[in-house]
This record gives structure tokens, C-alpha cells and sequence, in this order.
């Protein structure tokens, strides 16, 4: 397939026949017959853009970022499990970094260019290059950038970080999935003219990690002090939207999601977050990140502590925080701390937003046939009413599924869920924002704007991963 072809001139239909899928349970991970077998050649899958092309790679240069998109056709249903050994519920901390170490294994050694892990193999989503912004609109676009194929993501308020932080910082970030989600990938994306969401059922044993990097320095958030660094193509200052510098960016937070039959009652997935930490002991970073929290479920029957997000709420079951790390050290220290959590002191991330949490986020990656993101959360609610609570925190089972949301004239929209996947729904998205008008549509749009698809986000601005 010509790549000019597939990067300029795409035609896609609408993706329809919405449809019910079953969420995977462990006894049903097989790998496929020959029959139904997919097929990814390296040619079509060498066609994805690995960086945004709107940004000029910075003169003297030498390695660039290179997507994994050598999606797997099949994945080794006997691949070891470790985690599984471990109760998450008993026991999360062990748990948490059990999938850190399986996930850090082999990436260490070439900093994360996956495609060189001599362990196992690591794939991203694609058309997570480009969200269609451009710099003569003013807009921010949150596409890969050159170095390391990071995506920008929240902007992070004053004082969210430490006491000591006086100005917001960028946050920009990367996942990587594992054989079984990088075969699920695959699938989605099996013809790159015409992504399926509908085929976003993760096996069992999917693993999904990923790293978040901030521009902050040390003088306002200390507990970076010794991070994991690197050097990253992104807008500087904050606000700007027109160019791109390479500026040192610093592991923040790193998260973690792992399709586990044992929360199919619940969501299907376990959730965890990690902060760094400077005041921890250890030689790598590795061992300074530090477990905020694991959830498998969003409690939805429970809606005490509605609207408070930075205490422990004991009443929560499928929620398990780290107490330790509400409460703030003296000035001076440069021991890690989280200002808030989540919507009720559900788990979520240091830089998430408060009124939200990673299930009740996640559980709503999801599409309609227009290519229009649903809402993940009511970014315009000073206080989230019971009916809120109700709407964004309701169980969604994993898998495919449908769900429906009415906006503010009371019009019903029908999304497809991509099981919990930003990285899939997102990029289907971006891929049809992108889309030239169909053939039929052209003569009438010729003298009309089109109408740009709306991008969901963690604050209401930017988009997410």
C-alpha cells in the first residue's frame, strides 16, 4: 500500500454493526483457528506514522521514534502469568509489582525501545500521531513527538504536584501493551482503511503499561529529584501551540492495566498507578516508584464522600489506596505525596482528574459511528450531583458493548466501547478526524468548513491517552 496514499488520502465507511461481545474468561483464551486466523503483513503494518509530521525533526538528530507495529497474529496462550500467583485483593502491593517487574524486563536494557526487548515483545496503538490540530487554529495537537513518541496530555495546575509548584506543567506519555493486547491491536487495525472497533476484546493476560513524563523541574516538585529523564520534542511554554523545542521531561507517574478474570464481575480490568518517589532507597528508579493504589471496580452503589477526592474512604471495596502517601511531608522533604485521588477516594492517578477514576474513566473509551468520543466525565459540574454520580460511575462490563449518553438538548448518542481502551479509541478518532469528506459529500462541503470531531479528555482541553 502506498504510505503517501494512507497518510494523505484515506477513505474510510462509517464503522457500524454495533455489537455485543462477551468479556473473555481465562478458559476461553485460545489462539485462533486457521480459519479465522488474522493476518498482519509487514507491509501494512510498516505503513503507520510513528511521529507527528507537522513538527519538524530538531536539525542534528540522529535516532527518532519508531512505532511497534509488528502486530502479532496470534500470542502464546501458555505465556507466563506471575501476578496471578498473587491476590490483588489481599495483597496489592505485591501484586502491582509483580506487573511492574514483567513489564520492566527487557525494556530496561534499550530504554524502552520495545521492538528491541530480547524478553518479550511490546506494541503501541497507531494513529495516535496526529489529532488534527494545527497551529493556525491556536490548537495544542497532542500527537506523538519525535524522540520518543510521547503524547501530550493533561495540563497540570498550579500546586497539583507539591505546595512549592507556582506555574502549570505539561504532562506527555506513552503505553505499551503486551502479545496479547498487541494481537488485539491488530485486529482492530487489520485493514488500516477501515479500523473495527468492534473487535477491541482484550484476551486474558493483556497487559497495558504506561510511562508519564513532565516538564517540571526539581525546585518546585523535589520528590523528582533522580527520576528517569529524557529529552522530548514538546511545546514550551505550556500554553504555546505553534512550535515544539526538545526540553528534559521526568517520569511522573507510571500506571498499569491487567485483564484479570478474577474482576470480570466487576470491570474485567485492575487498574494500578505508581508515583515516583526521591526519598525511596534503591539504585534504579524502578525501585523508587512507590504504589498509590489498585482498583478493580468502581463501587457503583457507593456514593459516600461524593465530591471529596483527597481523603481515604473506608468504605470502598473495590478500591485499595496507599494511605501513606495523603499526608504531606514537612517543607524541605522531598518525600512524594498525592494532593487528591479520585471522584469519593476512588483510585486515581496524581495528575488524573479528582472527579473521575481509572475505571470510571476508561470503562467509557468508547466511539460512534461518526467517530465522536463519548463523555467520560461532566467537566462542567461544580459539584456532582447524585444523577452525575449515577451516569459516570455506572458499571460497564468489559469487552465490546454499546452505551448510550444524551447531551444538554437531551439527544441520545450510541458509542461502542474499545474495552477500556483509550490508545484504540482514540486513534480511530484521530484517524477519522483526518478523513478527506466521502466522494458524494465533496461537492457540498467545497465551500463549507468541515466540522471538526470533538476530543475527549481527562480536563475538558486536551486529549488523553
Amino acid at each position: 500500500m502506498n504510505s503517501q496514499r494512507f497518510t494523505n488520502t484515506l477513505a474510510i465507511a462509517a464503522v457500524g454493526g454495533l455489537m455485543m461481545l462477551a468479556c473473555k474468561t481465562g478458559s476461553e483464551k485460545t489462539t485462533s483457528s486457521a480459519s479465522e486466523a488474522l493476518v498482519i503483513t509487514s507491509s501494512a503494518a510498516g505503513n503507520f506514522p510513528s511521529y507527528c509530521p507537522i513538527f519538524p525533526v530538531p536539525a542534528g538528530t540522529k535516532d527518532t521514534f519508531s512505532l511497534s507495529q509488528a502486530y502479532p497474529d496470534t500470542f502464546d496462550v501458555n505465556a507466563a502469568e506471575p501476578w496471578m500467583e498473587v491476590d490483588f485483593r489481599t495483597d496489592y502491593q505485591k501484586y502491582m509489582k509483580t506487573v511492574l517487574s514483567y513489564a520492566m524486563e527487557g525494556n530496561l536494557e534499550v530504554d524502552f525501545n520495545v521492538q528491541k526487548n530480547a524478553v518479550r515483545q511490546w506494541y503501541s496503538a497507531p494513529w495516535m500521531h496526529d489529532d488534527g490540530k494545527r497551529p493556525a487554529e491556536k490548537g495544542q495537537n497532542s500527537g506523538r513527538e519525535c524522540l520518543h513518541g510521547l503524547t501530550r496530555e493533561i495540563t497540570i495546575p498550579v500546586g497539583t504536584l507539591a505546595a512549592a509548584q507556582t506555574v502549570p506543567y505539561q504532562t506527555y506519555a506513552i503505553a505499551f501493551y503486551n502479545q496479547p493486547g498487541g494481537y488485539t491491536i491488530g485486529k482492530v487495525w487489520k485493514n488500516p482503511d477501515k479500523p473495527a472497533v468492534k473487535q477491541s476484546t482484550f484476551p486474558e493476560g493483556t497487559v497495558a503499561f504506561k510511562l508519564l513524563f513532565t516538564e517540571a523541574d526539581t525546585t518546585q516538585v523535589p520528590y523528582l529529584a533522580n527520576s528517569k529523564k529524557w529529552k522530548a520534542n514538546i511545546f514550551y511554554p505550556y500554553n504555546a501551540y505553534a512550535e515544539r523545542v526538545n526540553k528534559d521531561v521526568r517520569l511522573l507517574q507510571l500506571d498499569i492495566a491487567i485483564k484479570d478474570e478474577r474482576a470480570t464481575e466487576t470491570s474485567g480490568w485492575v487498574y494500578g498507578t505508581f508515583i515516583y518517589d526521591a526519598s525511596q532507597s534503591g539504585s534504579s528508579w524502578v525501585d523508587r516508584m512507590v504504589p498509590v493504589g489498585l482498583m478493580w471496580g468502581d463501587d457503583s452503589g457507593d456514593s459516600t464522600m461524593l465530591n471529596i477526592s483527597n481523603k481515604y474512604n473506608p468504605s470502598l471495596k473495590q478500591t485499595v489506596i496507599n494511605q501513606s502517601l495523603l499526608t504531606v511531608p514537612p517543607a524541605g522533604s522531598n518525600k512524594a505525596y498525592v494532593t487528591h485521588l479520585g471522584m469519593g477516594g476512588r483510585m486515581n492517578g496524581p495528575v488524573d482528574n479528582p472527579i473521575s477514576s481509572c475505571i470510571s474513566c476508561h470503562a467509557r473509551a468508547a466511539i460512534s459511528d461518526e467517530g465522536v468520543p463519548a463523555s467520560i466525565a461532566n467537566f462542567g459540574a461544580k459539584k456532582y450531583t447524585y444523577q452525575d454520580f449515577q451516569t459516570y460511575f455506572s458499571t460497564i462490563p468489559c469487552g465490546v458493548t454499546t452505551i448510550t449518553q444524551k447531551d444538554s438538548k437531551g439527544n441520545e448518542t450510541t458509542f461502542t466501547t474499545g474495552d477500556y481502551s483509550f490508545q484504540l479509541v482514540n486513534g480511530i478518532r484521530n484517524f477519522m478526524a483526518l478523513l478527506p469528506p466521502p466522494a458524494a459529500k465533496q461537492g457540498m462541503l467545497r465551500a463549507a468548513k468541515r466540522k471538526p470531531i470533538p476530543m475527549v479528555s481527562r480536563d475538558g482541553s486536551v486529549d488523553l491517552d
